[in-house]
């Protein structure tokens, strides 16, 4: 009998006897999984130690397309279907990515890429002697809010004492030195050319991946704590906190099998009725990063190890005219106001 047969015979007995085993073989994800949350990894753990159980699963996949063993023709139709999803999967992630210009390594996306450049206007911009609207001041862009939030600011009882409060300021527009629409792209550089900041409208192209990433947020900032509790709205951290902001860190990447187990350097998308899409080998996110809703705070400057911070605002309701929710760089009198999937990048110290 050739070598593995006999464990691979009994596999099979599994993934005729039992549903769930042939559904879990059926799965282009499974290789993916934890292995404990996996019946059929748990086996191939403990009956191939030698090893690793995507290996030995991969090999056990080869050797039902080959076998005429009876008991293996359950696992056959169930390899088979599994091989028709990857293939339909595969089309969907080169779609998804080549869609959202994932893929830089490809000719398309980056003329597509260098064509979305070329279009976002390129604004001039100098740092003001004084800046506006003022540091360490809440900024309110009408009666409304100022009469909606007047007293919390002002009067309410402070989560942490020992932070002074900060006062309010109304906005006067014509101070501003620029003041970017929710409609509007835009490239900000100084006198000498070099980049201030870049906002990003209609971010994403795709509605669904719009869609699941705000799902995603709103779960994360409804279970998780709130860290800035003096400041408006909820602030949650996700991934890894980097201690001290001052330092520069040798801290993992954003990737949660480092903790819990699984292939690493991969990341799943769920967005195409619910169908679950895994991209390996990835590119992953910085170790930290933060989820946010409804927050606000008083103009302040950051003092951070990396130079640059990103917001994707996914969700802005902004039918209600001038509600507030805008972002502001003082030091060069810019606002760029709320709406719905605006990207927007600058330096944590401007």
């Amino acid at each position: 009998m050739p070598k593995n047969e006999a464990r691979f015979r009994a596999f099979s007995r599994h993934i005729a006897t039992d549903k769930s085993w042939a559904d879990e073989l059926c799965n282009p994800t499974t290789p993916d999984m934890i292995p404990s949350c996996s019946k059929i990894l748990t086996f191939l753990k403990s009956h191939f130690p030698e090893k690793s159980p995507e290996n030995s699963l991969t090999e056990y996949k080869s050797w039902v397309v080959l076998s005429t063993a009876q008991i293996a023709s359950a696992a056959r139709d169930a390899v088979r279907a599994c091989t028709s999803l990857q293939q339909a999967r595969a089309r969907q992630k080169l779609e998804l990515a080549k869609l959202l210009l994932l893929n830089m390594h490809n000719e398309c996306v980056q003329f597509a890429i260098q064509q979305l450049h070329a279009l976002i206007p390129i604004y001039t911009v100098k740092q003001k002697d004084v800046p506006y609207p003022p540091l360490r001041h809440w900024v309110v862009e009408n009666q409304a809010i100022w009469d909606l939030w007047s007293y919390q600011i002002c009067k309410a009882r402070q989560p942490d004492t020992h932070i002074n409060r900060k006062a309010m300021h109304m906005l006067d527009p014509a101070k501003l030195d620029h003041d970017l629409t929710g409609d509007k792209s835009a490239i900000y550089e100084d006198e000498n050319g070099k980049l201030v900041a870049m906002a990003i409208s209609k971010f994403c192209k795709e509605e669904k991946v719009l869609y699941w990433v705000n799902e995603i947020v709103l779960l994360n900032v409804t279970l998780a704590r709130n860290i800035w509790k003096e400041d408006s709205g909820s602030l949650v951290i996700s991934g890894w906190s980097a201690g001290s902001r001052r330092k520069k860190h040798d801290l993992y990447k954003m990737d949660p099998t480092i903790a819990n187990g699984g292939k690493q350097q991969t990341y799943t998308v769920d967005v195409d009725d619910g169908v679950p899409l895994v991209f390996h080998n990835a590119g992953l996110a910085p170790p930290s990063g933060v989820f946010a809703r409804n927050y606000a705070r008083p103009i302040h400057r950051k003092n951070q190890p990396h130079d640059w911070a990103a917001s994707w605002t996914t969700f802005c309701n902004n039918t209600a005219e001038d509600m507030g929710s805008h972002f502001y760089l003082s030091d060069y009198g810019i606002c760029i106001q709320g709406a719905s999937n605006r990207a927007v990048f600058w330096r944590p110290s401007d």
